[in-house]
């Protein structure tokens, strides 16, 4: 385990993927400057969500989305989500200063949750200006440390997702780009059935062979663990924000048995999702 800037710990497994968790607040600001060439990370999921702000951002530097790449440009801001892979693609010469809010699910509004977790990539370019004036907003909000601070901090994460969703009703990289994209939407839609990886496939129209190898190549991972994936995540926004009984959690997010949640859950976040609702309380 590597332990990174601002309360992160990365795992990389054997395939080379990434695993980044973090014990910071449960909503943070921070600015960075990244430099191209200097030790990236690679390719990696976070067990929460990203809002990353572009202030400025210069050569021919990508962010790279579940195999998708877009170019970075100053405007531009996107939301990583814990089942987004993504990396950085800076070549050497190539520098973005970056503002980055951190935050788990239980910091979205309710009736942001489903439709973020639905759309495709989200990404969209604002004025500059604007963005800039976004950004500091939250740095300076994130230095008072008062009775206010995760609130206004909140207000501000809504304020952009909103501006994401509206943006991506229009644009064109909202529609789901490649095979994985059109597959993890699939499995978004359905992910509380028992949904096996053949009837994934068979909806995007290819073999389930084809659709392990393009997800392996493209996501570092087996579409059976994307789906796994996506119902921890979805159960984890409904441990913490809801009281919902843990047992309807578990049938309601596709998952055979309490017992068999109980046991994804502590194997994948490290805690039962009983002490985990305890803690978030």
């Amino acid at each position: 385990m590597k332990r990174l800037k601002g309360g992160l710990r990365m795992t990389v497994t054997p395939d080379g993927t990434g695993h980044v968790s973090w014990d910071g607040a449960r909503i943070t600001a921070a600015h960075y400057e990244k430099v191209g060439g200097h030790h990236p990370r690679p390719p990696h999921y976070h067990d929460f969500y990203e809002l990353e702000l572009l202030l400025a951002a210069c050569g021919q530097g990508r962010q790279v989305i579940n195999g998708v790449p877009f170019l970075m440009r100053a405007g531009s801001f996107f939301l990583i989500r814990p089942t987004d892979l993504h990396r950085y693609d800076l070549p050497d010469g190539c520098t973005a200063s970056v503002v980055t809010l951190r935050f788990g699910s239980d910091s979205l509004p309710a009736e942001l949750f489903a439709p973020l977790s639905d759309s495709a990539q989200l990404i969209a370019d604002a004025d500059p200006d604007v963005l800039s004036s976004i950004a500091r907003e939250a740095l300076e909000e994130s230095t008072k440390n008062d009775g206010f601070t995760s609130c206004a901090l909140r207000q501000i994460v809504a304020r952009l997702c909103i501006m994401l969703l509206r943006a991506s009703a229009d644009e064109p990289h909202a529609v789901p780009r490649g095979i994985p994209a059109r597959a993890a939407a699939v499995i978004h839609a359905r992910y509380a059935e028992p949904l096996t990886v053949r009837e994934v496939a068979e909806a995007v129209g290819v073999s389930p062979n084809y659709l392990g190898q393009v997800f392996l190549r493209e996501m570092n991972l087996t579409a059976a663990d994307y789906i796994k994936r996506v119902r921890l995540v979805n159960a984890l926004h409904r441990v913490s924000a809801t009281d919902e009984p843990l047992g309807v959690i578990a049938l309601e997010c596709g998952f055979g048995s309490p017992p068999v949640f109980a046991r994804e859950f502590k194997r994948y976040y490290g805690v039962t999702p009983t002490d985990y609702r305890r803690k978030t309380l």
